[in-house]
């Protein structure tokens, strides 16, 4: 029992080791096939980049050049000269540093909604950049002589092992924020939940605010590190922290203790107490700012509070007064409800992701959805969607467009939306709803972004976000005049609708988000409401003589009514925003501004075109034994000593990450074995080939005698005759997923050989085994919330046809065929999952059975068949384990109990058999020494229909 416990654990240290390495060589997909790349080297960077975005490169690269002093600075880091690559073409913005191989990636087009004042380009810059430094801080110390041994991996590693993720984003929050006149630190919303929390009295531990929970709502890393190192920093008024606490982390990687030194000696306090000492301050600190700001706002809120977290959001209210909303919570996908005056709601559809707000305008409800590309992981679109109320019915407008939140004239004729160019900059588009054609198209003012619009007495206005920050405009569509209506600033403006000839919106103006008015025709602001906490996304009902809302409470979003004569109309000035303590300081201690760089030096960088033939292949990192991914793809602690051999491998990703490969040696068994993998992504299919040479003997095979289910095969072992093993892959990940579901056609066709060969009684020798399959392969699936463990409905189907070609009277063919579908179980979050599959060998005039494609029910080995069916049944039951913490061992979030039982029906020539089996795996879903790696261990008991009993460990991560 010792001995088994303790291979468990080292199991699963060498699997958080090995597993964090591996999520370092993924590749986050593949630009469209047509692009043409150019590069620009500066001093510090490579910016890889298509043609078509030259200017948008340059921008990058001064902007780049020019901040990276001010965020390196902090952490007195010193990164070596880096690949930057764009994708223009995505519109999910977001970025990414990876170490192995070392890059870093942009998604440049802007987001288009959401609580930003701030130009993205400047926002990536200082926030991804900041994620340079800090990955740089592991190139030093035990993990530079580690670099000499398995290459870039190392820096993962470290920080995978060493430092939380919360403490990564965290810190890139506040180089932005230090570093600019904006930033998410500015923003009222980054921070909303942890004020209406702390104001509520709910103060947990550090382990379940930052390894989140399935029980309680739990904010992201990047404002659970904000509100910890702006409060430590403020402090301590130390402007080096995460390079103090980084250098500890390094220097002292053998201490246990190390992160509470380390926290210790940069801050004054460990990270407990500073959550402490954090908590104390900002509760005080919103305590005060309430009390100014009292009394709030009279509301009456429609939809019921909860005890758990349901948010509601957009409101939209018909001229009958019906409420239309998006509803979100942790048990469901978001989705379209229609709510009516007792809070009652109806589900109407499920929402794929969002870019702005719904709007609703005669019967019929429009949003902009993302779309991703059929085949091109880093292209996607922003298409126009209709739902039409009283037929029920969905049905897109646009095609391949980048069109974001819609907005309606009063009329209903005219829809404006901003539209985002791949080469920067936006547009207004002004679209006629009669055949959806362009109307009018205008520029952005200062070549900004454009976030939204809406339409007042004809007129469009829009928020815009410049150089200097947001501001109102307004778009006269005769002359095509942009006029400012509220100068740029940095506070945000969204959700914009009008009221009676006038424009309203939301505003964290006085450091809450509260509901304003503007009167374009006075050009002057009023604040309505007062909130405690957030007051967003207003609609005028005119019905009910109110103005709708979503208020925020410590359980989500819940739509609100308040009448008109209860709203303050207070007169507002937009060039005296709040000022935010925390930030402002920060950006004391900084002494750098990105809105003061001046971009006219961009054009001395020059360019040239990027050869990706020649850049296809790049070393990043080797190991001084060889792993086999495909096992430990799929591990359980049975087959663990097979992952891992003496030998070496070494890595190759290119920058595009079209191109990715493995070349290994191993020893193991007295064989000295070769392998190889390459996947290129580059094309619009897929090709992936892979070869392992040595790993046996080669065996000749001959068929003896027994049953059709385990045939007497005689091996003979050809001694000193190498094994040889190929394949090659092509398929075409088609993704054509919309609507809140996940959908996708993958046709295939895969070639194996091996140089074990059969006997051939008709040539009177020996031939290699050789495989062709074809395939096609679909699935739908629901999108999943937080809770779920399946979807909670879906279903999938999968064809092949396998051939063994030149194999004469020896082997036949098979054709299989595979169904499952996911079903809601008996309780919420309980989920079904029934599998069915169907095979039949071409078995007529041969000698030989190929092994099943089909799998066999659990605790059976694959074995032979003419003809297969099968059914497999699962039955997921998630338990809360009320996020137990053992001090910083463990820390348990939720058990998962899945019953299943498995039939299969086998039929050969002269008989037939039932295979069955039944079961349970108990999983526990937990973190580990403080490591932020979400873990997944248990066990799996199995009966066989002879009565066997089985017990399997597993082990998974969301990684693998």
């Amino acid at each position: 029992m010792g001995n088994t416990v303790k291979g468990i654990l080292a199991a699963i240290l060498f699997l958080l080791n090995s597993q964090i390495s591996l999520a370092q060589f993924y590749s986050t997909g593949s630009d469209p096939a047509r692009l043409k790349w150019s590069e620009i080297k500066t001093e510090r960077y490579y910016i890889i980049y298509p043609a078509e975005a030259d200017s948008l490169a340059r921008r990058y690269a001064i902007l780049l050049e020019r901040s990276a002093d001010a965020v390196n600075s902090p952490l007195r880091a010193k990164p070596r000269k880096l690949p930057v690559v764009l994708h223009p073409y995505n519109v999910y913005s977001n970025g990414l540093v990876s170490w192995a191989p070392r890059r870093m990636e942009l998604y440049t087009l802007p987001p288009s909604f959401g609580s930003y004042s701030m130009n993205w380009e400047k926002q990536l810059v200082l926030h991804e950049g900041r994620h340079v430094a800090q990955m740089t801080m592991f190139e030093r110390g035990i993990f530079k002589p580690l670099s000499w041994l398995i290459g870039e991996q190392a820096v993962g590693i470290g920080a995978g092992l060493y430092i939380n993720k919360w403490a990564l984003e965290g810190d890139a929050v506040l180089s932005e924020t230090a570093n600019s006149s904006s930033g998410r630190g500015r923003s009222t919303s980054h921070l909303l939940y942890f004020k209406a929390a702390f104001l509520d009295g709910d103060f947990r531990n550090i382990q379940k605010w930052a390894f989140g929970s399935y029980k309680n709502y739990t904010p992201n890393e990047y404002s659970l590190g904000y509100l910890l190192l702006s409060g430590m920093a403020f402090r301590s008024g130390n402007r080096q922290l995460m390079g103090d606490v980084m250098t500890t982390l390094v220097d002292e990687f053998y201490n246990p203790s190390g992160s509470t030194r380390a926290y210790r000696r940069a801050s004054g306090l460990s990270v407990s107490e500073n959550l402490e000492a954090t908590k104390s301050f900002m509760t005080n600190q919103w305590r005060r700012e309430d009390s100014l700001r009292a009394p709030f706002t009279y509301k009456h809120h429609i939809t019921p509070n909860s005890t758990d977290y349901v948010s509601f959001s957009a409101p939209m209210v018909d001229s009958k007064g019906v409420i239309y909303a998006v509803k979100t919570d942790l048990d469901e996908a978001a989705r379209l409800v229609r709510i009516n005056e007792n809070g009652d709601e109806e589900t109407l559809l499920f929402m794929g992701s969002l870019n702005g707000e719904p709007v609703l305008s005669n019967g019929k409800i429009y949003w902009s959805e993302k779309i991703p590309s059929l085949r091109w992981e880093h292209e996607s679109f922003a298409e126009i969607f209709e739902y039409d109320i009283n037929r029920g019915n969905t049905r897109k407008l646009t095609k391949r467009a980048i069109y974001m939140n819609p907005s309606l004239s009063e009329d209903g004729a005219i829809m404006a939306v901003a539209e985002y160019h791949p080469s920067g900059g936006s547009s207004l588009v002004l679209l006629d709803m009669d055949g959806f054609l362009i109307a009018k198209k205008s520029k952005a003012p200062e070549n900004g972004q454009i976030k939204e619009s809406a339409f007042v007495d004809g007129v469009v206005f829009a928020t815009v976000i410049t150089e200097r920050g947001m501001g109102l405009y307004s778009f006269d569509s005769d002359t095509g005049v942009w006029r400012v209506e509220i100068d740029n600033q940095h506070q945000t403006m969204e959700s914009l609708t009008s009221m009676d000839g006038n424009l309203i919106f939301s505003s964290d103006l006085d450091g809450t988000d509260n509901i304003y008015q503007y009167d374009p025709k006075a050009r002057f602001s009023r604040r309505l409401t007062s909130a405690s906490l957030a007051a967003k996304s207003p609609q005028f009902c005119r019905a009910r003589g109110t103005i709708i809302y979503s208020d925020y409470t410590k359980n989500g979003f819940k739509i609100a009514e308040a009448p008109l004569d209860s709203l303050r109309w207070e007169p507002a000035n937009f060039s005296k925003p709040f000022r935010h303590t925390l930030a402002e300081e920060l950006s004391l201690q900084s002494g750098f501004n990105i809105d003061t760089v001046s971009l006219s030096e961009s054009k001395m960088f020059n360019s040239q075109p990027y050869r990706r033939g020649l850049h296809l292949f790049r070393i990043h990192s080797w190991t001084p034994l060889y792993v086999n991914t495909d096992i430990l793809n799929n591990i359980s602690y049975e087959n663990f000593y097979n992952v891992v051999s003496p030998g070496a491998s070494i890595y190759t990703q290119n920058s595009l990450g079209t191109a990715e490969g493995m070349l290994g040696y191993s020893y193991h068994g007295g064989f000295h074995s070769g392998h190889m993998r390459f996947a290129y992504r580059g094309f619009y299919p897929v090709f992936e080939f892979r070869a392992d040479l040595n790993d046996r003997d080669k065996q000749r095979i001959t068929l003896v005698a027994g049953d059709l289910f385990n045939p007497e095969m005689v091996a003979d072992t050809v001694k000193g005759s190498s094994y040889l093993s190929a394949s090659l892959l092509t398929y075409f990940p088609l993704n054509l997923s919309s609507g809140g579901w996940s959908r996708g056609l993958i046709p295939k066709l895969n070639w194996r050989y091996s140089n074990d060969s059969y006997y051939s009684f008709r040539e009177g020798r020996y031939q290699d085994y050789q495989h062709i399959t074809v395939g096609l392969q679909y699935y739908q699936v629901q999108r999943m919330a937080l809770r779920n463990l399946f979807p909670k409905w879906g279903f999938g189907a999968n064809l092949q046809f396998n051939m063994m070609p030149f194999a004469g009277e020896n082997f036949g063919s098979t054709l299989y065929f595979n169904a499952y579908g996911y079903l809601p179980g008996l309780m919420k979050n309980h989920g079904i999952r029934l599998s069915f599959a169907y095979q039949r060998q071409m078995y007529e005039g041969k000698r030989y059975l190929m092994r099943n494609l089909a799998s066999s029910p659990r605790g059976y080995a694959a074995h032979y068949s003419i003809n297969y069916t099968s059914l497999f049944t699962d039955y997921a039951i998630p338990i809360n384990l009320g996020d137990l913490t053992v001090s910083w061992l463990i820390y348990l979030k939720r058990a998962r109990v899945i019953p299943f039982f498995d039939w299969a029906y086998s039929r050969g020539m002269n008989d037939s058999r039932h295979l069955y089996s039944g079961g349970s795996d108990l999983l526990f879903d937990f973190n580990i020494f403080n490591i932020p790696l979400p873990l997944t261990a248990g066990v799996r008991f199995i009966r066989t229909g002879e009565s066997r009993n089985i017990f399997q460990f597993i082990f998974t991560t969301p990684l693998i």
